[in-house]
């Protein structure tokens, strides 16, 4: 589980000063009744954040190599955790999919958003340790025949498009 918290800064008026709130944006509603159930999840550092300003995503890559898609809205105003794959499941994945041997998913080292302006389907891309590039897209229909509307589509999932 990887931990994403927003700093909120106010301005105060005449009898208060200025006030500083730290908001965790990747809480469930489970952990906010019940907090132990955070201490016993395998909590994860923020290694990376990319974020797609056409889309309103918000990609992060963990120190174990998770990636977690977050939704900002179509006016990029609220965040919704969309998705969350693991190093394992990505290279399940690709192993059933592509055959690529262990060796080159030894770990990912950098993620990119890529933007609407240069593809309307792949919405991101990861870089192993080896320098192998794994695309992927939060679409369910990895290619309709129709194109995507931005502002209409929204993320619901996180598949490998391409490696």
């Amino acid at each position: 589980m990887i931990l994403l918290f927003e700093v909120l800064y106010q301005t105060g008026n005449w009898f208060r000063g200025p006030k500083c709130e730290k908001q965790n944006l990747s809480k469930n509603y489970l952990s906010s009744f019940i907090p132990a159930i955070s201490f016993l999840s395998n909590v994860e550092e923020i290694r990376l954040i990319s974020v797609d300003d056409t889309r309103h995503y918000l990609y992060t890559l963990g120190d174990k190599g998770t990636i977690e898609v977050y939704d900002l809205g179509a006016d990029g105003l609220k965040l919704e955790r969309k998705k969350s794959s693991s190093l394992l499941d990505i290279r399940r994945e690709i192993r059933s999919t592509c055959g690529v041997e262990d060796e080159f998913l030894a770990g990912i080292i950098a993620i990119n958003a890529i933007p609407s302006t240069r593809s309307q389907y792949v919405c991101l891309e990861a870089v192993t340790t080896k320098g192998m590039r794994i695309y992927f897209t939060v679409y369910p229909n990895l290619v309709p025949n129709y194109p995507i509307e931005q502002q209409d589509a929204r993320a619901s999932t996180l598949l490998k498009f391409m490696v």
